[in-house]
């Protein structure tokens, strides 16, 4: 078990790799919809 880790990974854009919260289609990093 990672403490780095308290919350799971759901998501990640497709097209700069930012993680994505639960539910989450548009990265807030980048603004691309993930669909």
């Amino acid at each position: 078990m990672s403490p780095k880790h308290d919350k799971p990974i759901v998501g990640q854009c497709e097209r700069c790799g930012e993680y994505l919260n639960a539910g989450v289609r548009t990265c807030p990093n980048c603004g691309h919809y993930n669909g």
